[in-house]
């Protein structure tokens, strides 16, 4: 059975949306996806990792209109959901500079960082 929960919009305190909340097993189906998915993503190496999120930067700039609407709906603020997005894509900008540098060769066969 498909259980659903009734969102309450923060602003206004209406309840104005449902989710479909996913059971157990479909929690499992979906975390053996995104493991294989990670596997996938550490094999592409760096340059290509970079391109993939330079792309992402560039699909959210292509819908900035929208997202700041929503988030500015959600939220109340306008001003602060536009720095908000404006400070992701930024980030996104910096860290895909930086990363070639910043990343081991030796990463690239995996390894786990304890301190994280």
């Amino acid at each position: 059975m498909t259980k659903t929960l009734d969102v309450r919009n923060p602003r206004t305190g209406l309840f104005d949306d449902v989710i479909m909340a996913a059971c157990a097993a479909d929690i499992e189906k979906q975390a053996v996806k995104l493991r294989a998915a990670q596997r996938r993503w550490r094999e592409q190496g760096i340059e290509e990792r970079v391109q993939v999120l330079r792309g992402f930067a560039d699909a959210l700039e292509e819908r900035r209109t929208d997202i700041v609407s929503a988030l500015s709906c959600d939220t109340g603020r306008r001003r602060l959901s536009q720095m908000e997005f404006d400070g992701v894509i930024a980030s996104i900008a910096r860290w895909t500079k930086e990363a070639p540098a910043l990343v081991p060769e030796a990463w690239g066969q995996g390894q786990s960082n304890p301190s994280i």
